[in-house]
């Protein structure tokens, strides 16, 4: 395990409104409470994996499992400038959804 830091995880699930434009208060004015955190997580990309977050005074732990968002036809083409487009392997998936281990919700 490599310790990276990526906010965004917990920011965009604690979110009440995703979207921030011009007139959209800051992440704190949102926000009741909220810390910033260094999550422990594998920099491989495997199919199961949980992390711990602090949430107010408890250590719970996030549980996540890989899940893809593309379609059975799904491809990746690329245009090299000639015209025409060339199909290129497809990087590895690298969406996960999940729950707080141990909470029914």
């Amino acid at each position: 395990m490599t310790m990276i830091s990526p906010p965004t995880i917990l920011a965009l699930s604690l979110l009440t409104n995703p979207v921030q434009g011009p007139s959209e208060p800051a992440l704190p004015e949102v926000l009741k409470s909220w810390s910033l955190q260094t999550l422990t997580i594998p920099q491989d990309l495997p199919a199961n994996f949980e992390f711990a977050v602090v949430l107010g005074e408890q250590t719970v732990f996030v549980s996540l499992h890989k899940v893809t968002q593309r379609s059975d036809d799904f491809k990746v083409l690329v245009d090299e400038g000639t015209g025409d487009l060339v199909e290129v392997a497809a990087p590895a998936i690298r969406t996960y959804r999940g729950s707080i281990a141990g909470d029914p919700a």
